[in-house]
């Protein structure tokens, strides 16, 4: 998703999932831990910067909540 050109690097780490469980893990309902530990997200390549999206999520979500009435 994007604009430009894709990047000419390898990914550290490729995530598999489902809407579902991506939605669930944007809007908190689950943990990335939780939802890894479960099987419902499976990673490939460095599990230590996958987890980093977890803290990503976590900004968003703050950030929305803070801009809403």
């Amino acid at each position: 998703m994007g604009l430009g050109d894709p990047p000419t690097c390898a990914a550290d780490a490729t995530l598999s999932l489902t809407v579902k469980c991506l939605q669930d893990l944007m809007s908190q309902r689950v943990s990335a831990f939780d939802a890894y530990m479960a099987g419902q997200l499976t990673v490939a390549g460095d599990l230590k910067s996958a987890m980093k999206l977890g803290q990503l999520f976590e900004m968003m979500n703050h950030a929305n909540v803070q801009q809403a009435p």
